[in-house]
């Protein structure tokens, strides 16, 4: 459910060289690291071999694309993402683990703001 909705929110204008969960990935990643596009595109580049194969790149994505990315999600739906990411592997950790039946933000509102 979730993939399909960022898929048609983030694709649906021009043929994807990224899988769009991926995008929203490296989103999350500008964020969490508090990164201008540009730097996080030369981030993404200096860590091609690891980073790439876990985020599910398939090549370098441009500031452009991240930003129309950004353009097409609001920060809340991002947080509210990365909230529920973490809740799921906090409490998923260990033998005696929470389990949270919750489940990811389903919707992705287009930003009003310009997504910065």
């Amino acid at each position: 459910m979730l993939s399909a909705v960022i898929h048609d929110s983030l694709a649906a204008r021009q043929p994807a060289k990224n899988d769009p969960r991926a995008l929203v990935i490296c989103l999350l990643l500008k964020i969490w690291l508090g990164k201008p596009y540009r730097d996080l595109v030369s981030f993404l580049a200096d860590n091609s071999t690891y980073l790439w194969p876990t985020i599910g790149l398939r090549e370098l994505p441009g500031r452009m694309d991240l930003q129309r990315a950004m353009n097409r999600l609001t920060r809340d739906y991002l947080h509210a993402l990365n909230s529920f990411i973490v809740e799921q592997g906090y409490y998923k950790k260990g033998e005696s683990a929470i389990v949270v039946v919750s489940s990811a933000p389903s919707t992705a509102p287009a930003s009003q703001s310009g997504g910065t």
